[in-house]
């Protein structure tokens, strides 16, 4: 079975449900026992394999992923403000399918949330990903608080609901953990230059193993435009050192 993805959270869930039913059923490809569970949030399950710095007064403490890039595709560079990487094997959906929920997304005037669709993926075994901008005026991380988790354990019928937050390099993350049969999923609010994003994470509950070590990975790529720059500056410095030293051997 597929799984696809619903982008917003809240109160107007159900109807993005019925959303994604409408593109899927497009595409012939997504059972009405997997739409009922579209939209969940949820925490990196107890940061598995992640190294922490030590920094136990900081809200937002610093987190190591291991990041793993033979699982990766080569960096996408996402609003012109930051660049990530997705598992290489969870290719971009069609025009078709993007397009539907663009305009289902950009119509809608009841999610939690107003946002914009960036990108979308979806792997063969059905693992996705989407990425999506916030567009309300109200700062995002003022709007996630116990209010927001009550709506998320009531939309969908359960308690597993937990909130985390960290660093990734300088970027401050809010994740959600929300573990509803037969998906785990990732959901990732963080703020750059001013903007506010989210990217969602899914994975059948039977992959769960399998896929995990690519969501890590791709979560720890998350780098925003300025410190990818400062990335490829240093790596280039280190190459120019290594060269340096080469020639001097060589005389």
């Amino acid at each position: 079975m597929e799984i696809f993805l619903n982008l917003t959270v809240g109160k107007s869930s159900m109807m993005h449900a019925d959303m994604w039913k409408k593109v899927e059923m497009l595409k012939n490809a997504v059972s009405h026992n997997i739409l009922k569970y579209i939209g969940i949030q949820i925490l990196l399950l107890s940061m598995i394999s992640c190294g922490s710095a030590s920094n136990e007064n900081s809200e937002f403490p610093p987190v190591e992923f291991n990041v793993n890039l033979d699982l990766l595709s080569s960096p996408l560079l996402i609003d012109t403000s930051f660049w990530i990487q997705m598992p290489s094997d969870w290719p971009e959906v069609d025009s078709e399918t993007f397009d539907t929920a663009k305009r289902a997304i950009d119509n809608d005037t009841l999610s939690f949330f107003r946002l914009k669709l960036l990108r979308a993926f979806k792997s063969e075994k059905g693992a996705s990903c989407v990425i999506s901008k916030v567009v309300d005026q109200t700062p995002t991380f003022d709007l996630l608080n116990k209010e927001f988790e009550d709506i998320l354990k009531s939309s969908f019928q359960t308690e597993d609901v937990v909130k985390g937050t960290f660093r990734v390099k300088g970027n401050n993350v809010i994740q959600y953990r929300i573990i509803a049969k037969p998906i785990i999923a990732f959901k990732l609010f963080f703020q750059i230059e001013g903007n506010f994003y989210q990217i969602d994470y899914f994975i059948p509950a039977s992959l769960y193993y399998a896929e995990i070590r690519k969501v890590e990975s791709s979560i720890g790529s998350l780098a925003s435009e300025k410190e990818r720059k400062e990335m490829m500056e240093k790596e280039e410095d280190i190459q120019e050192r290594k060269g340096s030293a080469k020639e001097s051997k060589g005389g």
